[in-house]
């Protein structure tokens, strides 16, 4: 099976972890994949050598609406000259922005299109134009996958729409990155993008209050973004610059994960965050603030980790003292959280794809002559 994947950068979000995970997975399975991407620079995360990547070199902000107006066109016509020129038997897209340019690009093409939204479409802003394509384009889509069934409750307007959530893996941990954490210290672990909507400044906060009962605790937020500076300051002006660490991006944050003794997730608002799935694979215990999408549906409360009430800092810092404080209820919820694999391991979310293109299959024999027909293999 030819399959044509397209993402606007292959940094080290999110929806890239899981975009080069199933580029990874299928290319084992003997499949062709090309991966399309507007933005230049290496791929963070480590791909198959039998991935072809095509670096498009469209990305960049516009000066003006007009300039933006030729920019996409352009990108619109450069991804149509990849489908014509591929033939994929499935084109699928990640990304909210990505996804309306490559639904524009494969009108007429006779290619089944999927288009994937990695986030809640209801908690960030795009913009009223974006917003109104995202409406006119995403019907015309062959199938539109959102992660959890909250979100697609939203969308059920939609006669193409289903659940298709993240996969999580588990890779094995190498020398790279090694943590540099205080030699029996507890640590307790975040990691994510550092921007507004991850809530880091909450954590610091709740941590700050809890400190001086645990002086042997420690937190490391891994990641990086545009809220380093202002995070930074606020450690300064709590005072905990031995007790708290930032370092950035790592290569293998499983290391940090299997070496920590808590995981805290402080997010306004989530997907199916990978890394709180990650880390519960790890046998991690997880705290985390109760977004309408994401953690609710994938921590079990009181049994592999710890809801709390959205936004309620109070009880966020209730509830890192109550598992800071016993070791027993750690490993209680630490001998669990594997079980996630269950449900979003690779080869769960494996099959599940292989449904939709199944589905895909008997949609495109009922619309196109049976010569055209492209089935998924």
């Amino acid at each position: 099976m030819r399959l044509l994947l397209a993402i606007h950068s292959l940094g080290c979000g999110g929806a890239e972890r899981v975009l080069s995970t199933l580029a990874n997975a299928w290319a084992e399975r003997g499949h062709e994949i090309t991966l399309l991407t507007f933005a230049d620079g290496p791929s963070f995360y480590k791909l198959n050598s039998r991935v072809s990547i095509i670096h498009l070199g469209l990305a960049g902000n516009s000066a003006s609406h007009v300039a933006a107006l030729g920019a996409n066109a352009r990108r619109v016509a450069c991804l149509r000259k990849q489908i014509t020129d591929k033939r994929p038997d499935v084109f699928i897209s990640f990304m909210v922005h990505c996804n309306i340019l490559t639904l524009l690009a494969s009108i007429g093409t006779g290619v089944p299109t999927i288009v994937c939204e990695h986030n809640d479409p209801s908690q960030y802003v795009i913009g009223p134009i974006w917003s109104s394509l995202g409406l006119l384009t995403y019907p015309f889509a062959d199938a539109v996958t959102f992660l959890t069934e909250n979100v697609l409750q939203r969308w059920r307007w939609l006669r193409n729409a289903s659940v298709m959530p993240n996969p999580i893996v588990v890779g094995e941990s190498s020398s790279e990155d090694l943590p540099d954490w205080p030699e029996g210290s507890r640590r307790m672990l975040a990691v994510g993008r550092l921007a507004t909507v991850k809530g880091y400044d909450r954590l610091l906060s709740a941590f700050q209050q809890v400190a001086r009962r645990f002086p042997d605790w420690s937190l490391t937020i891994l990641g990086e973004g545009p809220e380093r500076r202002n995070l930074e300051q606020q450690v300064r002006a709590l005072g905990l610059m031995s007790r708290i660490s930032m370092p950035g991006n790592v290569k293998d944050p499983f290391i940090w994960m299997k070496e920590a003794d808590l995981f805290v997730m402080s997010s306004h608002y989530e997907g199916l965050p990978c890394v709180l799935g990650e880390a519960m694979a790890c046998g991690l215990p997880a705290i985390s603030f109760d977004c309408d999408s994401g953690p609710r549906d994938m921590i079990r409360h009181e049994v592999d980790g710890l809801l709390v009430p959205p936004n309620d800092v109070p009880a966020l810092v209730n509830a890192m003292e109550r598992l800071m404080s016993d070791e027993g209820a750690r490993a209680g919820l630490a001998k669990r959280a594997p079980e996630i694999m269950d449900r979003y391991g690779l080869k769960i979310v494996l099959q599940r794809w292989d449904e939709l293109f199944g589905r895909l299959c008997v949609t495109q024999a009922s619309t196109y002559k049976q010569g055209e027909v492209r089935c998924a293999e």
